[in-house]
């Protein structure tokens, strides 16, 4: 038998209609839009289920996100700033040339004493 005939013989009544009432008690019993900030101004660690499933919600959770990573941002340039290593390398290029210029000097004010 084809699912056409299984469909047609199903009791209509027995199928389940769900209350309307309780759609609209869980939409009474939303949880309000937590505070991601503790006292301190430190990020809190929240899921996307803290946060209700509404529109505000929705928002609330995009700008913790959006904050979220700024912070980590700036916490990873800190670490690893891409142009430090390039400044560092510079550094110790202009030291190591001082010192062979050093080098190169001295010699020939030993040989001008000599003379």
């Amino acid at each position: 038998m084809s699912k056409k005939h299984k469909n047609r013989n199903r009791n209509i009544n027995t199928t389940k209609v769900e209350d309307p009432d309780a759609q609209t008690e869980s939409k009474k019993t939303l949880k309000p839009v937590p505070k991601w900030k503790d006292d301190d101004g430190t990020l809190l660690k929240l899921k996307r289920s803290d946060f209700p499933y509404n529109r505000a919600g929705i928002i609330a959770y995009c700008d913790f996100r959006i904050e979220y990573w700024n912070i980590k941002k700036a916490d990873m340039l800190k670490k690893a700033d891409p142009l430090d290593k390039v400044r560092r390398k510079r550094e110790k290029l202009l030291k190591a040339l001082k010192e062979v210029e050093a080098q190169l000097n001295e010699p020939e004010t030993n040989q001008e004493t000599s003379s």
